[in-house]
């Protein structure tokens, strides 16, 4: 299987939330950013077809305003990409892990 972790500020609750509504099974694990400065909350997510749709809008929040998170695919963070070819690797992600399933 091939999980997500996306990064977000522990003071984003609506953030949290959202992706908490979409996911059936999120894993919290809190850490400290670098500068020690702010808590994050890594939610580590296993990717599907359904989830890579659902979470489309907290996706484009996060690339639009990356001060609220960030994202990471099988350990590789995502940065710089456009919300269409981030779901467009989030769905080959997916397809993949049911691959591997059969």
């Amino acid at each position: 299987m091939n999980d997500i972790v996306i990064l977000v500020q522990e003071n984003e609750h609506e953030l949290i939330n959202k992706i908490k509504d979409v996911c059936v099974s999120v894993s919290e694990l809190k850490d400290s950013n670098f500068d020690g400065d702010s808590s994050l909350l890594a939610l580590l997510i296993t990717v599907t077809p359904i989830i890579v749709t659902q979470l489309g809008e907290v996706i484009k929040t996060l690339i639009q305003n990356p001060s609220k998170g960030k994202i990471k695919i099988n350990g590789i963070e995502i940065e710089g990409f456009t919300y269409e070819e981030t779901l467009d690797l989030l769905e080959k992600v997916s397809t993949q892990n049911i691959e591997n399933e059969q």
